[in-house]
């Protein structure tokens, strides 16, 4: 079995001795002691939870602007052009 440290600030490091030591177990086995006995551990990714999201817009298809390019889009769209890449 693996040990491992937790850092804990000293005011629940002292908590915590004061009540495994009202215990009468040890700080490891006291926080053992308060643990739920059962963990649920992640359910399996399931594609069916993300069916509705697919299939939401068709990625050939250009999506015009709503609005006209601002001053800053423009300015991007030249800088872009300048170093050869264009826009779909």
């Amino acid at each position: 079995m693996f040990e491992h440290q937790i850092a804990l600030p000293d005011r629940v490091y002292q908590r915590l001795l004061a009540a495994a030591h009202a215990s009468g177990v040890t700080p490891a086995d006291w926080i053992a002691n308060h643990l739920p006995q059962t963990v649920e551990v992640a359910e399996e990714f399931d594609p069916a939870t993300v069916e509705h999201l697919l299939g939401g817009f068709d990625s050939r298809k250009h999506l015009r602007p709503v609005s006209p390019p601002t001053v800053f889009e423009e300015a991007i769209i030249e800088k872009m052009t300048e170093q050869g890449l264009r826009l779909p």
